[in-house]
């Protein structure tokens, strides 16, 4: 949630003022964006471990690579993306879950999660280390 506009300064202010009542409206939009962004990681950190758990030992990419076979499961990754960025975007949702509209730079950086969760577990499959 550290890539939210204004959450460095809106934590200061949060530590002082323990009542959310006495927090100013743009101090709510940016707590409903932390919601929002910490949301979206979790979509992503979801993605990214239902694609690298596919398989236990053979690698998802690379040569020999597994790749993504499964036509079932690559459709609803695709449909949880689609569905997560329409709830965090619909006006009715939004009021909904108390999310708030994202910046650009908000949703691409916690795509970071995805390839960090993807990216360690193809390393470990490249080393053949079982856990």
């Amino acid at each position: 949630y550290l890539v939210t506009p204004g959450i460095h300064g809106f934590i200061g202010r949060h530590h002082k003022l323990k009542d959310m009542s006495l927090h100013t409206p743009e101090d709510m939009v940016i707590h409903e964006q932390s919601m929002t962004v910490y949301y979206w990681t979790l979509v992503l950190g979801q993605v990214a471990a239902a694609i690298s758990t596919t398989t236990k030992v053979q690698r998802i990419s690379g040569a020999g690579g597994y790749g993504l076979p499964n036509r079932l499961l690559n459709v609803t990754l695709v449909m949880e993306i689609v569905f997560s960025l329409f709830v965090m975007y619909s006006p009715f949702f939004q009021n909904l879950f108390h999310f708030a509209t994202l910046p650009w730079y908000s949703l691409l950086v916690p795509i970071v999660t995805l390839v960090a969760i993807f990216g360690i577990e193809e390393f470990r499959k490249h080393k053949g280390w079982m856990f």
